[in-house]
């Protein structure tokens, strides 16, 4: 921290400014726009489009993307179109913005704003509330069995029920794997305050000449005690220090610390590619730390830099990227930030338009494509050269990093997501992880869940001609069973044989 501190001051000095960010058109901002613009009367969208575009951000707004914009509204039920082509909001608007909160979703004060209300979970046990923690912070970090803190006892989480926005914990004795909580996201620290991070470290002492102008000499001593620190344990392993050129990977054997100047949203974005390819490959128990300086993969068995690489062999980057943002706790976070200007209740993962538009507001927001491909083709021509070390002691960098809870794979409607594949079809475990894009054991075990699930519920049979196990949903299955291609499997090779059908039915709690 105390580097960090001399690099911002040392980029204050020579006079650097941050480039201005100007993220372009944000299609939930512009439907906010045209629903209070046709919340008293009706309205000419023509009016609305050339308000729009006298706007500096818009001006390249095309006529056809906003009408489609319209189009949506109207679909969703929350703007009507008139004969005459003029527009007006619905009734249906008034049940998601209303004043009073028994009636409404979301309240109408927050319909002229673009802060977002933080959202909390409730953590009860046994029905008694113990506390609230903040929704990004659920999102990206906890999961079922974790362990937490709260009122002053130590809980295990059972449940997160995502549509009641509740946690259901137990009290627990054991600590272990216990997770810190904290509120709010990252704080962005950009590309050239990372560079000069690893500058001011290289150089030692003669790096930190200008600082003398306006730092006093406690400060300065402090600050040289701190680089000398970080540059000892570089020298002690006789390893370059990280540059644009040169990344270092610590290797701490489940856990693997890439060294390198990333800035935080390009170290955040190749943060979630990394987590969704070593979920491919080794399950959901991986994890990710982040900051400017670093990232952290926690997964067994796995190289970061040369899966990293692999992705462009493979010429799978633009799919790759979007499976990453999409299975990201920070696309959930998007999602709820967006859905309701959009007119969209309930799950809006399930809603294309709203998951395809927080998939381009987010890439937007870590910095786009061309940093994160900039990167990825440089790592591949061997521009930037890769050194690997197993120290004895972590680097103090890699001790700060240790102190982050590691963000996770956000796969809560994994369920749906299976049900939408399923539906009308009866497909094996391999056909649907390949579908899928994840790991066979996690595609078995969920659908092993589905099997007792009250709302989609599957079933398992052998398919007599390929001798693999299919699944279907439950309400499919009179149709399976006639199905041509499966018929074989449900009729009897010799209706003379006396054939023996176990089952089991559960009544008010009572198998029989």
């Amino acid at each position: 921290e105390i580097i960090e501190i001399a690099s911002l001051i040392d980029l204050m000095l020579k006079g650097f400014i941050e480039r201005e960010t100007v993220r372009g058109v944000y299609r939930d901002v512009i439907a906010k726009t045209i629903l209070g613009m046709a919340l008293k009367n009706l309205v000419d969208p023509e009016e609305i489009y050339l308000i729009l575009k006298s706007v500096y951000l818009y001006k390249d707004l095309s006529y056809e993307d906003f009408m489609s914009i319209i189009d949506y509204l109207v679909k969703r039920g929350v703007l009507e179109r008139y004969s005459d082509n003029s527009i007006r909001t619905s009734g249906r608007f008034f049940s998601i913005w209303s004043f009073d909160s028994k009636s409404g979703v979301k309240s109408f004060s927050e319909f002229f704003t673009y802060i977002n209300e933080n959202n909390l979970y409730l953590v009860k046990s046994s029905g008694e509330f113990i506390g609230a923690l903040d929704e990004f912070f659920v999102y990206r970090v906890l999961r079922v069995g974790d362990v937490i803190r709260l009122s002053g006892r130590l809980w295990r989480i059972i449940r997160i029920d995502d549509s009641q926005k509740i946690i259901e914990v137990n009290e627990t004795d054991n600590a272990e794997g216990l997770i810190p909580i904290w509120y709010g996201d990252i704080v962005d620290r950009k590309r050239e305050t990372a560079l000069k991070f690893y500058e001011l470290i290289r150089g030692g002492e003669k790096s930190l000449e200008r600082l003398k102008e306006v730092v006093d000499e406690k400060s300065l001593s402090l600050i040289k005690s701190s680089v000398e620190k970080v540059r000892r344990w570089f020298r002690e392993n006789n390893i370059e220090i990280p540059n644009e050129k040169n990344l270092v990977i610590e290797d701490l054997g489940d856990e693997k610390i890439l060294l390198y100047p990333f800035g935080e949203k390009l170290a955040e974005l190749i943060g979630y590619v990394l987590l969704n390819e070593a979920m491919k490959k080794v399950g959901k128990n991986v994890g990710v730390r982040i900051n400017a300086y670093a990232i952290s993969l926690i997964a067994e068995n796995i190289d970061p830099v040369e899966m990293l690489i692999n992705i462009v062999r493979e010429d799978r980057f633009e799919q790759t990227l979007r499976n990453a943002l999409y299975r990201s706790p920070k696309i959930r976070d998007k999602i709820r930030e967006i859905q309701y200007s959009l007119g969209v209740t309930g799950n809006g993962e399930n809603d294309e338009y709203v998951l395809n538009e927080a998939y381009q507001q987010l890439l937007s927001e870590l910095g786009g494509v061309e940093a994160l491909k900039e990167f990825l083709y440089r790592l591949v021509a061997g521009e930037i050269k890769i050194r690997r070390i197993r120290p004895r002691t972590p680097s103090v960098i890699a001790q700060k990093l240790s102190k982050i809870p590691p963000t996770r794979i956000w796969l809560k409607d994994l369920s749906y997501m299976i049900y939408k594949e399923l539906k009308g079809m009866a497909l094996t475990v391999s056909e649907l992880a390949e579908i899928l894009d994840l790991p066979e054991d996690m595609i078995e075990g969920k659908l092993k869940e589905m099997r007792k699930d009250d709302f989609m519920p599957v079933v398992q049979f052998r398919d007599v001609v390929s001798n693999e196990i299919r699944w279907a949903l439950l309400e499919d299955l009179e149709n399976i069973v006639r199905d041509p291609l499966f018929v074989e499997s449900f009729t009897p090779l010799y209706t003379e044989d006396l054939i023996e059908i176990s089952y089991k039915t559960d009544y008010g709690g009572i198998s029989n």
